[in-house]
């Protein structure tokens, strides 16, 4: 039988209810909630969701959804920082299926906020109320510190934010993001020639292999 249990829904406990809201939006995930009469909220845990089926889950909660293989190559990056993302419930199911693109994605700081411009995070099929919109506009969560550096860099620097990779750690979507120079033509022409001469000497380490079988 699944377990049920209720809490009282009152105004002490308000802020407490709100805090669960933001940490769905986030990428955290809750319980299905249903209201019930005398003022209360009934949590109900389905039979399936026993204790070995959640440390299940968050085993595969930590791992790398996407990386952004150009970024190395359009640009020096620098400084990286961690930041957590607001995320609708869609999004978050879409990127738990490894679904992420990075074309044209970047970072903005605006009002002392950053926001995440041109992410694809495609939609979710069984979204309830049409989902999400594809590329929309996406907060950043950042420590201040971290936001007064950034703004100090992109202002008097010119430098830009680029997104390096988005992965899941202890079941919260993350994203990398790194201060970023944009690169000059000799510069990409020499990441080009090192990664012709490393695929050479794969190729060569590889046939010597299956000649000497070592």
């Amino acid at each position: 039988m699944g377990v049920e249990a209720t809490h009282s829904w009152s105004g002490a406990n308000h802020k407490a209810h709100e805090g669960s809201k933001a940490k769905d939006e986030c990428g955290g995930f809750l319980p299905s909630q249903e209201r019930q009469g005398g003022g209360h909220i009934s949590v109900r845990y389905g039979k399936n969701d026993s204790r070995k089926e959640k440390l299940r889950e968050d085993s595969v909660d930590d791992r790398i959804i996407g990386r952004n293989k150009k970024a190395s190559f359009r640009y020096e990056l620098l400084a990286r920082f961690e930041a957590g993302i607001v995320l609708r419930g869609s999004e978050v199911k879409s990127l738990r299926m490894g679904r992420v693109g990075f074309e044209d994605a970047h970072a903005v700081v605006r009002n002392g906020e950053v926001y995440l411009r041109a992410l694809h995070i495609p939609g979710y099929d069984k979204a309830i109320g049409g989902g999400h919109d594809p590329v929309s506009e996406r907060k950043l969560l950042l420590k201040r510190g971290e936001i007064r550096k950034i703004m100090m860099k992109v202002d008097s620097k010119g430098m830009t934010l680029v997104p390096t990779k988005v992965y899941f750690r202890n079941g919260w979507a993350k994203v990398e993001i790194a201060l970023a120079t944009g690169k000059r033509k000799y510069d990409k022409r020499q990441v080009i020639q090192e990664r012709e001469q490393k695929r050479e000497l794969d190729r060569f380490v590889k046939q010597r292999r299956q000649i000497t079988g070592k």
